[in-house]
């Protein structure tokens, strides 16, 4: 895909004002792209594919991009945390950071990401994921951490960190599950 046609298409629907309904081409070096607003969702097609985006109401939104090979991909932002996929991953009694789940879909696989804030202390939390993934490998720092752990296709990679001028941690998740097959290549 050609990022350069992607930008033009959605700068031409700010441009054209989003408020309206209908469809603009824009003539880039890299190709034709037709970008339509039905709603609130945002089309961008092309020779490489098509591109969708629908807003969702907590402020993100989800975008399916689908190659002219029909690979799909699928991001979602502000989305509804799925806790199945964090199951024993949640901090005890943290905080919810709010819109800070994000799901990735692709042909190799999905990525899910959520962020904690806690007031407890470095050293508890670290220790919380150091049992929660046992053999992971685990570097500290200062006041930051990161803990990474890779089993069946699943890896987990956990960041802790001091947030500035405040006496809470920040507390990063990510999971990624591979498909098989894409981890074959």
């Amino acid at each position: 895909m050609k990022t350069s046609i992607w930008i033009a298409a959605a700068f031409s629907i700010l441009m054209a004002g989003c408020g309206s309904s209908g469809e603009t081409v824009v003539k880039t070096p890299d190709g034709t792209v037709t970008a339509s607003k039905s709603g609130d969702t945002m089309t961008f097609k092309s020779d490489e594919g098509t591109a969708t985006y629908t807003p969702n109401d907590a402020g993100g939104g989800k975008a399916v991009y689908e190659g002219k090979d029909g690979e799909k991909s699928t991001v979602e932002t502000a989305t509804t945390r799925d806790d199945k996929v964090f199951q024993g991953l949640l901090y005890p009694g943290a905080e919810d950071v709010a819109d800070s789940n994000v799901m990735v879909e692709t042909p190799q696989g999905q990525n899910w990401v959520t962020e904690l804030k806690s007031k407890d202390s470095f050293a508890t939390i670290v220790a919380f994921y150091e049992k929660a993934l046992p053999g992971a490998q685990v570097a500290k720092f200062d006041n930051n951490a990161v803990v990474n752990h890779s089993k069946d296709g699943r890896i987990v990679t956990v960041g802790v960190s001091k947030e500035e001028g405040k006496d809470e941690f920040s507390i990063a998740i990510s999971i990624t599950k591979v498909k098989p097959e894409a981890s074959k290549g």
